[in-house]
Formats: C-alpha cells, structure tokens, sequence
C-alpha cells in the first residue's frame, strides 16, 4: 500500500515537474525572443538614417571598365559661329530639348549641338550684366544672377529676349529662382536679414526684402566650396563636404536627401572628422596616406542614378549609385577601348535618364596631339561616329557636350 502511493506520488511529482520545467522553458524562449526582438529593434535604430537614399561603398576600385558604368552615350559638338564663341565653361543646364552652357554668359544650343542664343551682353544697362555668379532654367525663364550689381535679369528661356530685371537687397553668393520664389546662397558673407545666421533662406521675386524661411545655420555648412552646390530641377543639391551628407533644398524645403557611407578601414574616425571641420581643411596629408575617404562633391541626380565625387587619399574618385536595386559603384580611373571614348569622371549636369560632361577644344586638340589622331573635315565627318567627330575637332571650336546613360 505504501509502495503504491509512493509510486503514485512519484509518477505525480515527475509531471509536476516536466509541467514547471515545460513552464519555464516557455518562458525563457518568450524571454529571449523578446531580448532579440529588442535588440533588433535598437540595431534597426542605430542604422535608420534620415536621408533617403544611403550609399554604401564597399570598395574603391582603381580602375574599372568603361562598359561596366555607361550603357550608351554620345558626342554633342557644339556649333562654333562668329559670335558664340564659348571660353571656360563654368556650368552647363539641360531642360528639354536644349542646353544652356554658362561661361561669362549663357549661350543656347539644342541637343543636336545647333547656337540658338547668346545672353551676354555686359555693361550697366538694365538688361546687361557685369559678372555671373549663378544661372538657372526654369519651365519658362533664365535667371541669370549679377553678383556685381545685386539684381537678377530674367529672360525667355526659349529665345533669350530680356524680360525684367529684380533687384537684389540682401549681400549673396548666388541665387536659385524658380517663379515665385528665390533661394539664396550667402557662404559666410554677413548678413543680417537672415534668422540665426542660415547659409540659406528663401525670399519672394516680388517682395525679395522680405525673408520667408531659412535653412542649415550650423557653422560647417557655411565654408564655401567649390562644387558643393549642384542644380536639379528647380532646385539644387547642397552637399556637406566632410560628412558626405547631401540636402536637397528648395524654395519649399530643405530635405535630407543623400549620404554616402564608406567601410571602416576607409572612414574617418570621429576624431578625424571633428579636426577637418574645425580646422576648415579640405585635404590632410596623414590622412592621404593612409587612404581615407571624404569631401562629398558636384552631386548630380538622373531619373534612377546618384553621382558625385570624393577624395579617397591623394585621388579623386567618382561613385555612381543606383536607386533602384541600391547598389554604389566607386572607382578612381576608367579603362576605355580608345581617346575617342569620353571618360565618364566628372559630370556637370543631368536631365531625366542621362548625365552630361563637357569636354573643351582645348583638351581634345592636346589629346589628338599626344595620341596620333589625324584630323578629318567636318563635312565628311558621321556623327553617329565618336572617333570621327574628335577627329574634326580644331582647337577654336567650341566644346563638345557628353551625354552619358549610366547603368
């Protein structure tokens, strides 16, 4: 009898026990599943970034194909006339069918390379100009900023005949209009109209003393460099050089837009990164030695592409970002079949699909001289043909447009 109950109460104890033990293992899975489930919740965090598209460098290549990054491109000579003759182009604008490339002036082509206009009357007047510090197209007019007289001359954008002139009350660096409203690109010049001392603020065409909004009041956006601000539809892309951040700003916002992220072996520690912003500087010798990557520039945005530029030790190097599948392609140098590929290195403007570059006369009359090129009449040159058409390129010709497809 007692042996009886004493099995029995084993029997009971030992389901007891497997019923806690079960018990327990239920809730120390529950427990580590919500540990997990927390922890991915803070790592999700952790790499969460305001901008909207993130571009992680893998690796920097020395030399990449130039198959690998163009898909298709082609060579826009632009007419040379007796009074279009082009010098140093310091910006080129495609919108439609036409490109307006700026060099102390704008001067209008097509996209088959034809002169439509030239806006480059300079002097006092109201519809003249004495130095262009900014340029920008909208859907109906030019606005062509002068720093030296503080005004903005607006013209029709398909035939450049002088519509109105606005004068300017604020001290900028330049200027990005659309119809209704003005963006305004101070650097680190003074001036007092503007809220905490923002390197940007926005001002009516019709009232331009009355100051609307303003953007970036930190004092490392406020260095001027060059090629840290970039035009794209009506707006136009402002770039932090140290962090490699990138801001798209218009007259209606100030959106973090794009942020190009490096491996560690290739980023700059915190320490690095605080030492160039507060020194100002743009290059450090310890940090070219040892293959760093910095200095976000000349950002650029196609209908499915980011590209732009950065220092990467000594070098320069060009990344071209694919939006759609979010993959970043970074390389130092290209390798081309022949002189009469276009390296695609360093863009100056886009427009829906495509990427442009400008290659001066110059350049190609010296590459033509180191490389043997012979010289063809244009009259017998197809321009469906790249190496024909560097081949009729003289050295007082105006330049030649690239346009670039990216993959």
């Amino acid at each position: 009898m007692h042996a009886e109950i004493s099995k029995k109460s084993f029997y009971n104890n030992q389901m007891l026990y497997e019923i806690i033990m079960k018990r327990l293992n239920n809730q120390i899975l529950c427990a580590l599943a919500a540990l997990l489930l927390c922890t991915s919740c803070k790592v999700s965090e952790e790499v969460t970034s305001e901008f909207k598209y993130v571009a992680s460098v893998d690796e920097i290549e020395d030399t990449i194909q130039f198959q690998d990054i163009v898909e298709s491109y082609r060579l826009i000579p632009l007419q040379t006339t007796g009074n279009n003759r082009i010098g140093e182009v310091s910006d080129l604008i495609v919108k439609d069918s036409l490109m307006y490339v700026v060099s102390d002036g704008v001067f209008c082509f097509d996209k088959a390379g034809t002169f439509k206009f030239a806006i480059s009357q300079k002097g006092h007047a109201q519809n003249e100009f004495v130095k262009v510090s900014s340029v920008n197209v909208t859907d109906d007019n030019i606005y062509l900023y002068d720093v030296m007289q503080g005004k903005v001359l607006v013209f029709d954008n398909k035939n450049g005949e002088f519509r109105r002139s606005i004068k300017i009350p604020h001290t900028v660096a330049s200027l990005f209009c659309d119809e209704d409203e003005i963006v305004a690109d101070r650097h680190a010049l003074a001036c007092t109209v503007v809220p905490n001392d923002e390197r940007f603020f926005v001002f009516s065409t019709e009232q331009p003393e009355n100051i609307l909004q303003a953007y970036l009041a930190d004092a490392e956006d406020k260095t001027a460099i060059d090629g840290q601000t970039t035009m794209h539809d009506n707006g136009f892309f402002f770039s932090n050089f140290w962090k490699c951040q990138n801001w798209k700003i218009n007259a209606k916002e100030c959106v973090p837009y794009f942020q190009l992220v490096f491996p560690r072996n290739l980023a700059l520690s915190e320490n690095e990164l605080q030492t160039l912003i507060e020194s100002r500087a743009l290059s450090n010798e310890q940090l070219s030695q040892s293959e760093k990557a910095w200095g976000l520039l000349n950002v650029h945005e196609t209908d499915n592409m980011i590209t732009g530029r950065f220092q990467v030790g000594s070098a320069l190097a060009t990344f071209v970002y694919n939006k759609e599948n979010d993959k970043c392609v970074a390389y130092k140098s290209v390798k081309c079949e022949g002189p009469w590929q276009p390296i695609p290195m360093n863009f100056m403007a886009s427009y829906k699909k495509n990427a442009y570059g400008v290659e001066s006369s110059d350049d190609i009359a010296m590459m033509k001289s180191f490389t043997g090129l012979p010289t063809i009449s244009k009259q017998k040159v197809n321009q469906d043909n790249p190496y024909e058409i560097y081949c009729s390129v003289e050295e007082n010709d105006n330049p030649v447009v690239v346009e670039f497809t990216l993959k």
